[in-house]
């Protein structure tokens, strides 16, 4: 059947070309032969108008009264060809009457099948009507039922070295439209779905009994059962790290279809096409003809965002108006002292004040703190960029077996990919920071108050909600101008996880999951663990204005905890840590477990983080060792810097004894490693910490504190937080395959970081300098009233003993307190 309709194709282009062919030369035989019988020179060739003007005699009854130059004339053997030719053509004709007359019953069978076939894969009464117009629409040659299939993906080069991504093309699907041509029809519109062929391996055993292809020779099942083998661990990882897919999808595949069929009619047609495989539609589908739903989730995120921006425009205009034109205005001179708290209220919103807070000088702030953890983000979010594949379930990517993903897994060289230091140097600098800050405070007491305790937590939880709510904003705002054919694969990430657990990230405890696949924002972690960490320190660090010596003490016991509390995972729970133990994991769930158990959970940076709090302290108070460490003797400091950076890099090169993944590390080698490698790491990080804040004149510090590093060193956090929506909403937009190369991944990386760094601009501005300014306004109205509140306590108290004045008297109270008392 599919000969004939092949033969049949064949003979319609032959006859759709050459038909008028034939007829020309036949027409110009009969007119050439009347012309050499009757000699007209009126029916020469250059007078006949066009082939009707020749009757059947071959005479010419429309002509041009014109002379001509000469006559055409055929040789007796020219004229044998064209009647040979005519006769052909006649042949022909007849031929074709008859494969008509036989192709149309299997024509008409094959319609019928058509029919048959559509009315068995049980859709609905309106997608079948819908495919039986396209089907119509192929059969007369129009333009828009053909672009169905032409939107639709086909079977990519390359399938054997992993090009498991057939997107087609979704925004022709999209504007595809079926004419207007019948009142009674609705119009089809063209509906995007990504369908999805997977394989639920919950356990990976079953793998490891896989026996064989039954389309395949023994020889090659032993090869597939071999390389399987060889990566399976390598699979492992690719689930554990994975953000986006939840099971193994072995291809993806764009379909375009009607806009009346529904993805349950797809779902249902394609297991009658393919019985057995599974497969999953979606999860959504898309038509340009259907508005797009927003949640309350949703609709309450972009209202916040507006409302900032619109409370940042309004008062940046109004200050540069009521600035320039009312209190310049010598007219105006008395609204001049309603101007200060005017102005106050104004700048908490104003860009004019955010940009002028950005790129002011602070006095108290380590500047070698505020670079290192510039550098570590950099870090870490370069890798995020650099290893995106691993993040996005190889979903639209080139090749996915090549040398390039296994290389990342398995060479030395990309140690800075999968090295866990920069988050444990990120604890580091965060117990440096608050230790710092706390010990520099000469008005600290020695204990702190439950009331004070309280202001401390409420004013931490203030500053920590305004760098978690912006990314989510983020989200928000690209969840609502994101498509593509793999867009809704990121629902979950994008809105899914973020409307169900919004709470969980205000209150810092989204770090305690099964899965990073369930937290919104999956890098906000980061930002639970530092907050749960630096709401204890203040415990930490009393015994320190206690006695010196206490300090230590408490330190060296709460690093001693830390230190078991890293292991015992692995000791109670018989957890097992990734990836170096990927081989005796088998299902899905444990690995994605143990990922986030040893890498997110809190418990794991507490040694890093106490580390942090005594160099803080020997910064602010043991000057003398720094004197000794950094000064004294410069064959010293040399030699203790040496021997930490040593330190450090001893640190990596253990880790590389631990990077093979098929092979069954030694254990106790193993947890050392794990408990003690991160606190090698710290030392070189400590020692140039106090070897730049020792010498505040030194290159690093002077280049740290120049304008460019001064405002990038402030958007450190939020471009971190932000790396994570804009890496996934590149790829996820994605169009086409992405190429996996060198090449392309430092590109998407350069265009990554200026995005992160623009949008970490744009935050900072819009939203955290409006909210953090508002809190700082809170806190001098606090503390000034706190002060009132005191001296007039003392004073009251100074009165009932009769002994102000002898105290005003030996000078003991400043001025302004004398001042305040009288």
């Amino acid at each position: 059947m599919k000969i004939n309709i092949f033969v049949k194709f064949l003979l319609k282009l032959y006859f759709i070309y050459n038909n008028d062919f034939i007829k020309v030369v036949a027409t110009d035989l009969k007119l050439s032969t009347n012309i050499n019988q009757t000699n007209d020179s009126k029916c020469s060739a250059k007078s006949v108008i066009n082939y009707n003007d020749v009757d059947s005699t071959g005479k010419c009854e429309n002509s041009i009264n014109s002379t001509t130059t000469g006559q055409i004339k055929y040789n007796e053997s020219m004229m044998k060809t064209i009647k040979l030719m005519d006769k052909n053509y006649q042949n022909l004709q007849n031929v074709w009457r008859k494969v008509t007359v036989n192709i149309e019953p299997i024509d008409r069978r094959l319609r019928l099948t058509i029919d048959g076939f559509i009315l068995s894969l049980n859709l609905s009464h309106e997608c079948q009507q819908s495919l039986y117009r396209i089907a119509d629409g192929i059969q007369n040659n129009q333009l828009w039922a053909f672009q169905f299939f032409d939107a639709s993906g086909k079977l990519a080069a390359g399938l054997t070295q992993g090009v498991i991504t057939s997107f087609g093309d979704y925004d022709q699907c999209l504007q595809i439209k079926s004419p207007d041509s019948n009142g009674n029809r609705h119009t089809i519109y063209g509906k995007y779905c990504l369908v999805k062929p997977y394989i639920d391996y919950p356990n990976f055993k079953v793998l490891e009994k896989f026996l064989k292809f039954s389309f395949l020779t023994n020889e090659s099942n032993v090869m597939t059962k071999k390389e399987m083998m060889n990566n399976l661990n390598l699979f492992k990882l690719l689930f554990a790290y994975n953000l986006v897919a939840k099971r193994f999808y072995f291809y993806h595949y764009g379909l375009c279809m009607p806009s009346t069929c529904s993805a349950n009619d797809l779902t249902n047609a394609l297991q009658k096409i393919v019985p057995g495989v599974p497969l999953e539609v979606g999860p959504t589908c898309d038509v340009i003809s259907e508005p797009v739903d927003w949640n309350v989730y949703q609709m309450i995120m972009l209202i916040i965002s507006l409302t900032f921006i619109f409370l940042v425009i309004t008062s940046t205009f109004i200050q540069i108006i009521y600035k320039n034109l009312i209190v310049c205005n010598d007219k105006h001179q008395s609204s001049t002292a309603n101007y200060t708290v005017f102005h106050q209220l104004l700048s908490y919103f104003s860009l004019i004040e955010a940009n002028k807070r950005l790129v002011s000088r602070f006095r108290e702030r380590l500047a070698i703190a505020d670079g290192l953890m510039f550098v570590y983000v950099l870090w870490i979010t370069t890798a995020l960029s650099y290893g995106s594949i691993v993040n996005v379930g190889f979903v639209g990517y080139k090749k996915i077996h090549n040398s390039y993903l296994i290389n990342i897994m398995k060479d030395s060289k990309y140690f800075w990919m999968k090295s866990m230091f920069p988050r444990d140097s990120i604890f580091l600098l965060s117990g440096l920071i608050i230790s710092y800050d706390y010990f520099g405070d000469k008005n600290e007491k020695l204990c702190l108050t439950i009331c004070q305790y309280i202001r401390f937590a409420v004013e931490k939880w203030y500053r920590f909600t305004v760098r978690m709510v912006s990314p989510m904003l983020v989200l928000n705002i690209l969840s609502l101008i994101g498509d593509g054919p793999n867009w809704h694969s990121g629902d979950d990430i994008w809105v899914n996880i973020c409307r169900d657990k919004w709470w969980k990230n205000l209150l810092f405890i989204n770090n305690f999951e099964n899965s990073i696949m369930n937290t919104c924002n999956p890098l906000s972690w980061l930002l639970s663990a530092i907050f749960q960490l630096q709401l204890i320190a203040p415990i930490f660090m009393i015994p320190y204005k206690v006695m010196p010596r206490y300090g230590y003490i408490t330190s060296l016991l709460i690093f001693t905890f830390g230190c078991f509390a890293t292991i015992a995972p692995k000791v109670i729970q018989g957890l097992r840590l990734i990836p170096y133990e990927i081989s005796e994991i088998y299902t899905i769930a444990d690995t994605k477990y143990c990922l986030f158990r040893f890498m997110l959970y809190t418990d794991q940076f507490v040694s890093i983080f106490i580390i942090g709090l005594t160099t803080g302290y020997i910064l602010r108070h043991e000057k003398s060792l720094l004197d000794l460490l950094y000064h004294k003797n410069k064959y010293i400091s040399h030699s203790i810097g040496f021997i930490c950076l040593t330190t450090s890099v001893l640190g990596v090169v253990w880790s590389e004894r631990f990077k093979d993944i098929n092979q069954i590390p030694n254990k106790l080698n193993l947890d050392i490693w794990f408990v003690f490698g991160k606190i090698l790491w710290t030392f070189g990080n400590i020692w140039l910490i106090g070897y730049c804040f020792t010498n505040t004149n030194g290159y690093i510090i002077r280049l740290l504190k120049t304008l460019p590093f001064r405002v990038i060193t402030r958007l450190t956090y939020t471009t971190y937080f932000l790396s994570y929506p804009v890496i996934m909403y590149r790829i996820l937009t994605t169009r086409d395959i992405i190429e996996i190369s060198h090449s392309s991944q430092l590109r998407d990386l350069y265009l990554n970081l200026t995005v992160m760094i623009s949008l970490a601009y744009i935050v900072y501005v819009f939203i955290e300098h409006p909210m953090l300014s508002i809190l700082e306004s809170i806190i001098k109205i606090i503390n000034k009233t706190t002060k009132i509140n005191q001296t007039i306590n003392t004073c009251k108290t100074i009165e009932s003993n009769n002994m102000l004045t002898d105290k005003l008297n030996s000078h003991k109270l400043d001025y302004s307190f004398k001042e305040t008392c009288v």
